[in-house]
């Protein structure tokens, strides 16, 4: 009788050792790949902050000019001069020495972006041995302390406010959204510094490259009206000082629809 409690026990705990591998593998599979994610794919040197520069805007006594593309307006120092050969669908204007510059995407529909799109998160999460769904993923977001990416903005937003090496080997659903945005933020383009923009109208994302001897700011950005964030206008500016940048940046306006 002794000897039949021992052998219950013992294949009690092999069945609880065996279920405890075929729970955590799945787990380990993840988190690995988490981890290689990170290692490969992730800038080593950037810093994401929300912008608080509101009050900076043109000296009253500089001349500006207003410009519109689209939709989109933009305060600019009046001395800037339309390029001809602009790039189709787009509008530039250089400073007169050539040397600061700003071009105006017409806007795009980039609802795709959004991570909504199930077959994206399918796609996104193939390698992995576990099924997505929405409610999974909303879990994992309030793991992590981003935001849901649920518009082209937000998912802008998340991939600049993951925080390296977040995920974890006892929470799935933190892992798994760490890998979805981890994984659109490794295609992205790097950037030193970033700066997310917000306002009651205007909410956009600034990728910046600071000045060295030979550059002087260059900066890509995302802009959407508050109104519709699947809908984005393209920015790129080369500029000589972080007030110009500034002043561009909290002069934008965005035509509502």
């Amino acid at each position: 009788m002794k000897k039949k409690k021992i052998l219950i026990s013992v294949i009690v705990i092999i069945m609880l050792l065996v279920g405890t591998v075929l729970f955590m593998n799945p787990r380990i599979k993840l988190y690995n790949a988490a981890r290689e994610l990170t290692e490969t794919g992730f800038p080593k040197v950037s810093h994401c902050e929300y912008f608080n520069h509101f009050d900076v805007t043109y000296a009253s006594d500089q001349p500006v000019q207003t410009i519109s593309h689209d939709g989109l307006s933009i305060d600019i120092p009046a001395d800037w001069m339309i390029l001809e050969n602009s790039l189709e669908n787009s509008l530039t204007y250089e400073s007169p020495d050539k040397s600061q510059r700003i071009l105006l995407s017409e806007a795009s529909d980039l609802t795709g972006y959004s991570l909504f799109n199930e077959e994206q998160v399918a796609e996104l999460t193939a390698d992995l041995s576990y099924t997505v769904g929405l409610k999974r993923l909303e879990k994992g977001f309030d793991a992590l302390g981003i935001p849901m990416p649920d518009s082209a903005y937000t998912t802008m937003k998340s991939t600049l406010l993951l925080e390296r090496d977040s995920y974890s080997l006892f929470n799935a659903d933190k892992t798994i959204a760490y890998y979805i945005v981890g994984m659109i933020k490794s295609i992205e383009p790097q950037f030193a510094l970033n700066y997310i923009y917000e306002t009651e109208n205007i909410c956009a994302t600034y990728h910046v490259s600071p000045p060295d001897e030979e550059h002087p700011y260059r900066v890509l950005a995302d802009v959407f009206s508050a109104k519709n964030l699947n809908r984005a206008y393209s920015l790129v500016i080369r500029t000589d000082s972080e007030e110009s940048l500034y002043a561009m940046m909290n002069s934008i306006q965005i035509n509502q629809e």
